[in-house]
């Protein structure tokens, strides 16, 4: 497994989650996966601040 051997964080970031990134930050949104609302994907976009959102209709996440 790849994953397995990278370095684990164990910091957890809280915020701000309104600083300036060098890169815009794309916020998917599922449209038919019922645990993912669309107000919360357009409140986190509103406060990532340098976002975009995006609604996917290709499908929820995978189950198992």
């Amino acid at each position: 497994m790849a994953c397995a051997s990278r370095p684990r964080i164990n910091e957890r970031y809280t915020g701000p989650w309104n600083r300036h990134t060098a890169s815009t930050v794309l916020v998917v949104d599922p449209t038919f996966d019922p645990a993912t609302r669309y107000d919360f994907a357009k409140h986190m976009t509103q406060e990532l601040g340098n976002a975009r959102l995006h609604r996917s209709s290709v499908g929820a996440r995978p189950v198992g």
